[in-house]
């Protein structure tokens, strides 16, 4: 699922879009856009099950994630399960990177520390340092990350797990990845992980759009009436 490019934040047609959403919909967005980060993410490398990877982007939303990134190479694109996403993926900004090697830069370009999971690693997830961006990597479900990925990321960790199962499914790894890691990083002072104002801007444009049938014909009507 490939998401069309975004209208630009422009303040007159935001305020213009506004005007046709109700003051609940303005409220829940300032309610969610208070914890929303992209200090964390999720990158999900050949996942071939649809509702493992809307499982995950679900959880990863709940959780205030914007960001979640899909390395295609294997299966192609993803299939969203809408059962299972339950509209997740509308609030979301989901990026293809169509390579490993392409998707893994990009994601260190933009300051971000790549940690997977592993059962070998001596390092746990309540070890893990918060103190630096962070890209949790999850690999495809029957084999786990391939060793070229497991080669590039920076840092591995174990999950604590006390009974005979050795590990978890896919999506519960991701959530308790994530819910160690953000509870962690929002009990910390110092850390600066909320969204600027400039990027809460770009999602309140984005979202007031998706909130209304037809947006073109707004922005069209907008642009009419002034003229241009």
């Amino acid at each position: 699922m490939e998401q069309p490019d975004q209208t630009p934040y422009s303040p007159a047609l935001l305020e213009y879009i506004y005007g046709f959403l109700t003051d609940e919909r303005k409220d829940a967005f300032e309610r969610v856009l208070k914890d929303r980060t992209n200090y964390a993410t999720v990158v999900l490398e050949n996942i071939y099950k649809a509702q493992n990877a809307s499982a995950i982007l679900r959880t990863a939303e709940c959780f205030g994630i914007q960001q979640i990134h899909y390395i295609l190479e294997k299966y192609g694109n993803y299939d969203v399960n809408y059962k299972v996403v339950k509209g997740a993926d509308k609030w979301m900004t989901i990026k293809h990177a169509f390579g490993l090697e392409k998707g893994f830069s990009e994601l260190k370009a933009q300051g971000f520390r790549l940690v997977a999971t592993s059962p070998y690693a001596t390092q746990t997830l309540d070890e893990l340092d918060i103190s630096q961006k962070t890209a949790f990597i999850f690999g495809e479900e029957r084999f786990g990350l391939s060793n070229e990925a497991l080669e590039m990321v920076d840092e591995t960790i174990s999950i604590p797990m006390f009974g005979f199962t050795d590990s978890f499914n896919i999506s519960v790894s991701a959530g308790v990845c994530l819910s160690s890691f953000l509870t962690k990083l929002r009990q910390s002072e110092g850390i600066d992980w909320q969204l600027s104002e400039s990027e809460k801007n770009e999602l309140r444009m984005e979202w007031a759009l998706k909130s209304i049938k037809n947006p073109e014909n707004y922005i069209q009507r907008f642009l009419e009436e002034r003229g241009e």
